[in-house]
């Protein structure tokens, strides 16, 4: 494509090539933190890393539009974050990692005109920001979050919750 076909092509083609261009670092990133783990699975720090690769290749996916392969991976990191928060249920990096992931499943779920399951990902995505809370509830970042995630989910909440 020449630089006057893409300019015509609009911003739609910047965003394509972006994303298309980034999928090969960040499968190389995922098969590196798979690496990681083989060497020590006992290692949280390289099992955690894999879990943001796994979601990092859900966004790519989601992004292209390729919401089943987007679930899959997004499925398999909440699951891999869900294995070790049962040895740290009060870990705030986990606990973050987990909201992400849930509120990204719940996103795509919603695009898909799914939504019980958008619904009750979200519910969960505000149990574990309210888990969250409770275990660092001095932290200014997720107080903000936690309206926010309020807002999103009930709009007329904003009347009533502090900024």
């Amino acid at each position: 494509m020449t630089s006057v076909e893409a300019f015509r092509a609009g911003p739609g083609w910047a965003v394509y090539a972006a994303m298309k261009a980034a999928v090969g670092p960040m499968t190389e990133y995922f098969k590196t933190a798979e690496q990681l783990v083989q060497l020590d699975a006992g290692n949280r720090k390289w099992q955690l890393e894999r879990g943001y690769a796994l979601g990092n290749l859900g966004g790519l996916a989601f992004t292209r539009g390729e919401s089943d392969e987007a679930i899959r991976h997004y499925e398999s990191a909440s699951n891999l974050i869900e294995g070790l928060l049962e040895t740290a249920p009060a870990d705030g990096e986990l606990l973050q990692a987990q909201i992400e992931f849930h509120s990204w499943l719940a996103s795509i779920h919603e695009r898909r005109g799914e939504l019980q399951s958008a619904r009750d990902l979200h519910a969960r995505t505000l149990q574990l920001t309210t888990e969250l809370l409770a275990s660092q509830p001095d932290d200014r970042h997720i107080q903000r979050e936690e309206v926010l995630r309020q807002v999103f989910a009930d709009p007329s909440a904003a009347l009533v919750l502090p900024c």
